[in-house]
């Protein structure tokens, strides 16, 4: 069991589940699922499930909170380690009297650089590398302050970019697998805030709502769990490490013509870069039940991009 979160943070809206599988047997997967009013359900997922990649996430359409998720309940099949196969409720626990979101957020930023230290950054390259399905994947992003960005993604076997973002501005630019896709008005508003490399440092801004709602478990480390609305009304939840004040987890929801989308990422492995801590290892789940794990093999700051890196 590796994870569970409620759709747009809502138990009525569903949960959603995420498994791993930590070795290479590729077995069907029974779920038990117990809800706290004592509605229990449950599962079998195919093998099959384990041809996408080691994690695999699923809906279950609770009503109410989970009290518990678990693996094989009745312990039919084999498992080298059977203690990680189940996921209980916790309860959130209150944060220090007196602590606000602000200096949970300040704290980080402290911890990463330092405010001054971040605003001097205005463009950043990060090279990142994984798989997804056994295919060998590679990201290259770049940003330009305030309103440049580009994801390029490339399938290295296969020698072709899968597809590429571009945000010059107000000129948004998306090509898959070679064509060029039409972009919305309304959707290039998604993409407005593209150039952002640090958005906390927005938080103070007016329209911007920040609310500490306590300390969680993300994996064996206690966070401070931060819940944020941008102006636009998009939602986040940010996961701070207590310990350290490094971000572990970020859970985002934004809002688009087709509906709803939430995206989430674990961040680890900081390492400095000119004076700035960024993460190197990276997993994105964007609810298609796939997660891509990623290692970042190169950071570049301040190397001078110009506007012809964002076409």
């Amino acid at each position: 069991m590796k994870d569970v979160q409620y759709v747009d943070n809502d138990p009525a809206n569903g949960a959603l589940i995420t498994i791993e599988n930590l070795d290479q047997m590729a077995l069907p997967v029974i779920v038990k699922m117990k809800e706290e009013n004592g509605k229990e359900h449950t599962d079998t997922l195919p093998a099959e499930i384990w041809q996408r990649g080691d994690t695999w996430t699923f809906k279950y359409n609770s009503t109410t909170k989970l009290a518990s998720v678990e693996l094989d309940p009745n312990h039919d099949l084999p498992d080298i380690n059977a203690g990680n196969n189940i996921w209980k409720e916790e309860r959130k626990k209150a944060a220090p009297a007196g602590m606000t979101a602000n200096d949970v957020i300040n704290h980080y930023m402290q911890v990463i650089g330092g405010t001054e230290k971040l605003k001097t950054i205005k463009d950043l390259s990060i090279d990142a590398s994984g798989s997804i399905q056994g295919q060998d994947i590679v990201f290259h992003r770049k940003y330009q302050v305030p309103d440049k960005f580009l994801l390029d993604v490339e399938l290295p076997d296969m020698n072709m970019t899968a597809s590429k973002i571009a945000v010059n501005g107000p000129s948004v630019t998306i090509v898959q697998m070679g064509k060029e896709v039409p972009v919305p008005e309304e959707a290039k508003e998604q993409f407005k805030d593209a150039g952002v490399i640090f958005p906390e440092l927005n938080y103070q801004q007016q329209g911007y709502k920040l609310d500490l709602t306590g300390i969680e478990s993300v994996g064996d480390k206690d966070a401070y769990t931060v819940k944020i609305v941008d102006p636009d009304g998009n939602q986040s939840t940010e996961y701070f490490d207590v310990a350290t004040g490094l971000k572990l987890k970020q859970i985002k929801t934004e809002s688009s013509p087709e509906g709803n989308t939430t995206t989430q990422v674990s961040l680890d492995d900081y390492k400095p870069v000119d004076g700035v801590l960024f993460p190197y290892s990276m997993a994105t789940d964007n609810g298609s039940g796939m997660t891509i794990h990623l290692k970042v093999s190169s950071i570049k700051v301040n190397s001078g991009l110009k506007d012809t890196d964002f076409k």
